[in-house]
């Protein structure tokens, strides 16, 4: 077990992670049937998020680290629990440089 100095020597990682799943990298009916308060189509409105989050994040002095579902184990459309696996891909997303949105 570290000591309490050593763990105040150890850096918190300053990042922000999000999970996205095919909408955020394809046009999905179910998530764009409808138009925003503002008038634009949600796909379009979820690729500004997107490019945004992308932008900003980083700006703020954090990293954006994004893990697709196609990463994951997927059975019938679905995240399959693989806690093996899913750990190999976050550790590899972690690993990278830079973490491209698509």
């Amino acid at each position: 077990m570290r000591t309490a100095s050593e763990r105040q020597r150890r850096p918190i990682p300053r990042l922000a992670a999000e999970g996205q799943e095919r909408q955020h990298t394809e046009a999905v009916p179910f998530f764009d049937r409808r138009q925003t308060v503002s008038g634009v189509g949600r796909g379009k409105q979820r690729r500004l998020y997107d490019q945004r989050k992308a932008e900003l994040i980083p700006a703020s002095g954090l990293r954006l680290v994004v893990i697709h579902k196609a990463e994951s184990t997927v059975r019938a459309d679905r995240i399959a629990r693989a806690p093996e696996r899913d750990l190999a891909v976050v550790r590899a997303r972690l690993a990278l440089k830079v973490n491209p949105l698509r």
